[in-house]
């Protein structure tokens, strides 16, 4: 398994940016410097980047002036915008599924599950004949949010209310990159990936905080932040505190209101523009002036050498809370009242088998789990359970710990 990271700050002697790989060599990951961003271990990070900065087009107009159709040549449906008035610009993307799926959410009850049976069916007429009739009956204005795909087209990806506030992946990395630099402490970039619908990506120290010794050796692990946002009203922006165990590279998010750092959900003031392109940052201005500037103050907060200490405690209290009972049977009961999958519980009782039987043990084998999921979302899902376990009030990680417990991880 490979994994890129990439130091963010930049040596004040050279100004060069020193790029690292993160892999695993003799079953311990190490950081090794690479010579070229050709290197094939670094290009899921690069293509993050590359996706971020895509360029993007905002549509707002009424419901009425909206039309859903289905393209012959292109094999897919397509949005359009227009006015009756023939001097302003009319709008037409192709949409992807996620597009189709908010749409009709937003537009009328149950023909989500309507549109299933009628595109199984090539009944792609019925559907867009629904929707459109749909779009003259309501009287709402709607943002539509298109970016551009590998292939330079835009694609139609969003279809949100009138309130929706964008706070866009471009905006929070150029917030929170020259605060890194600020730090003597170097950082990397560690995994990332970014989809037209979600972005995730984690910033940790080079160098590990914490060392714990255990039986299989050292445990060596890294502290900074973990970042996920959504562009499409899939969910808010969050940058929560994160750990990342060297030895295995499993990671946890503390996303807990006493440890997260920052969180903002995409609701603000409503889009007064009637119709046509948003222009870029032309509407709530002072609003994306404030998110700056609470984005920075979390960054800081998130990388203070105090809050990387507060948590190294943490962690190695975890590490001396003992499991009392049997540790599978932990294990299968974090599972059963967090609705692990068959294949979940068990990937996790074989982790477990590999792992101390204390606290940060139980956690690693939740983590080490993760990593074997298909869903990127749900591995993040279960990072957060983690750092929730980490954390629990000692009632209840000394219940869990025993086995018997009736209550466990809400």
């Amino acid at each position: 398994m490979h994994t890129s990271a990439l130091t963010i700050r930049t040596d004040k002697q050279t100004t060069k940016n020193k790029i690292y790989i993160m892999k695993i060599e003799n079953e311990q990951a190490v950081l090794t410097p690479r010579s070229s961003s050709k290197n094939a271990a670094v290009r899921p990070l690069d293509k993050l980047f590359e996706q971020i900065s895509r360029k993007r087009v905002d549509l707002i107009g009424h419901s009425s002036q909206m039309r859903f159709d289905w393209s012959n040549d292109m094999k897919r449906f397509t949005f359009n915008l227009s006015n009756t008035d023939a001097s302003k610009p009319q709008f037409e993307f192709p949409t992807n599924r996620h597009f189709n799926k908010k749409m009709y959410g937003k537009l009328a009850k149950g023909l989500s599950t309507l549109s299933d049976h009628l595109v199984s069916t090539d009944q792609t007429p019925l559907l867009t004949q629904i929707v459109n009739e749909q779009f003259e009956r309501d009287s709402r204005k709607f943002l539509v949010r298109s970016q551009q795909n590998e292939a330079g087209l835009f694609i139609a990806r969003a279809f949100c209310g009138d309130t929706y506030k964008p706070i866009d992946d471009d905006l929070i990395l150029e917030t929170m990159l020259p605060v890194i630099e600020e730090h003597d402490t170097e950082y990397v970039i560690l995994g990332g990936r970014c989809t037209m619908e979600r972005t995730y990506f984690n910033i940790v120290t080079k160098n590990p905080v914490v060392v714990m010794p255990t039986a299989n050796g050292d445990r060596e692990v890294h502290l900074g932040t973990s970042i996920s946002n959504s562009g499409t009203g899939d969910g808010k922006f969050k940058n929560c505190f994160f750990a990342c165990d060297a030895y295995c590279l499993n990671g946890l998010r503390f996303g807990e209101k006493a440890h997260m750092e920052f969180s903002q959900v995409h609701r603000g003031s409503k889009i007064s523009q009637e119709y046509g392109q948003l222009q870029a940052d032309s509407f709530r201005k002072a609003e994306l002036a404030s998110l700056r500037t609470l984005i920075a103050d979390a960054t800081r907060a998130a990388l203070d050498p105090k809050k990387h200490a507060e948590f190294a405690e943490i962690l190695r209290q975890s590490h001396q809370s003992q499991v009392t009972g049997d540790p599978i049977q932990v294990v299968k009961r974090i599972g059963a009242e967090n609705k692990f999958s068959d294949i979940e519980t068990k990937i996790a009782e074989l982790a477990m088998q590999n792992e101390e039987p204390n606290l940060y043990g139980v956690q690693a084998a939740v983590t080490r789990m993760a990593q074997e999921v298909e869903s990127f979302s749900r591995r993040v899902e279960l990072e957060e359970l983690a750092g929730k376990l980490i954390t629990l009030p000692t009632a209840k990680r000394d219940s869990l710990l025993a086995t018997e417990a009736t209550e466990l991880v809400s």
